[in-house]
């Protein structure tokens, strides 16, 4: 066999495994996180000011998965009645966030129900409004 045909082998080998690669990669689900990701990214120098002020004040929720009873509790160390907003993520599949509101009286937790979800890595996020103030907090649960 000449040196001519292994080249054009060669080529040919290099263009199918090529031509395999972007087969796999269109195969791909690159789905983000959150579907309004570039509008949250406008709100993020806010968000991380609430996020430290969460922090410097001992304002912090405790966030407790209990996996025997399937749900996740979020405690606050309030006086005052608070309200905000809870999101779930799961990076993995976006299709099983889900996002809702709240209000509770002081010392009173929110429970979020975990039945039927699926084990593993979760992101719950919790943006409250406690006294006048607005409050963020962050945390990676492996439930």
């Amino acid at each position: 066999m000449s040196w001519g045909w292994k080249i054009a082998i060669l080529y040919g080998s290099f263009a199918s495994l090529i031509l395999f690669m972007v087969y796999m990669a269109m195969q791909q689900d690159v789905s983000l996180v959150a579907p309004d990701y570039y509008t949250q990214t406008l709100t993020f120098q806010n968000e991380m000011e609430q996020r430290e002020l969460t922090n410097s004040t001992g304002k912090k929720p405790l966030i407790e998965p209990l996996r025997e009873a399937e749900m996740v509790t979020v405690t606050f160390p309030m006086d005052d009645a608070v309200t905000g907003k809870v999101w779930l993520y799961r990076p993995s599949d976006s299709s099983q966030d889900e996002h809702s509101t709240f209000s509770v009286a002081a010392g009173e937790p929110i429970v979020l129900p975990m039945k039927g979800k699926p084990f593993g890595l979760w992101r719950i996020k919790v943006t409250f409004n406690a006294g006048g103030q607005d409050y963020l907090t962050e945390q990676v649960l492996t439930y």
